[in-house]
């Protein structure tokens, strides 16, 4: 990856975890509200932008469920 950057909100569309530099992409969303206590299950949405060595631009998006127990 050349360039890399996501969010993932929920739904009041607040910012629950952001990766903010491409280095970081690999490393997902471990289910906490930007690292802090542990978010509630349901939906979530995710939106990533991301462009390859190759050139190739992608604009990702759609919805997440987080299940736990």
């Amino acid at each position: 990856m050349r360039t890399f950057s996501g969010i993932i909100v929920n739904r009041y569309c607040r910012t629950v975890f952001e990766w903010d530099n491409w280095e970081d992409y690999e490393a997902g969303w471990d289910g906490k509200i930007n690292g802090g206590t542990n978010a509630s299950r349901g939906v979530y949405y995710y939106i990533i932008k991301a462009e390859g060595m190759d050139d190739i631009e992608y604009d990702l998006h759609g919805p997440l469920h987080l299940v736990k127990d």
